[in-house]
């Protein structure tokens, strides 16, 4: 089994998703996707997991599910679909965001991203 708690710096997954083997699996095949840029097959990847995972009731944090939009927004980005990837960014960003101060990395880093994609547009209103 894969291991489910491994440091950014390994290259590998952080959590595995809440739900289905199949899910986590995905997921992480969507991740080795990512960090070998393969993005179309990284964003195929994660937007299976989102559909297999349940939205989290309101209020509910799903560190997890975010952290799966995240990268299929990172994917969409990186395949220049900024509008599926600005969508999977605030989805991203609301569950983070239901989590409080212990996301405030996770946050950052999320809208560093936005920032940086809507400069690469010259949507300089947003950004």
């Amino acid at each position: 089994a894969p291991p489910t708690h491994l440091s950014a710096k390994s290259a590998s997954p952080q959590k595995p998703v809440e739900g289905s083997i199949a899910a986590f699996e995905l997921y992480c095949t969507g991740y080795m996707h990512l960090q070998k840029r393969e993005y179309e097959e990284a964003r195929e990847d994660f937007e299976k997991v989102i559909h297999q995972t349940r939205e989290p009731r309101p209020g509910t944090p799903n560190t997890e599910l975010a952290r799966t939009l995240e990268y299929h927004g990172d994917a969409c980005a990186k395949l220049c679909d900024y509008a599926d990837a600005e969508q999977s960014y605030k989805k991203a960003t609301e569950l983070y965001q239901r989590d409080g101060h212990e996301q405030e990395e996770n946050l950052a880093r999320i809208m560093t991203k936005r920032g940086d994609y809507h400069v690469i547009m010259n949507d300089k209103v947003r950004a």
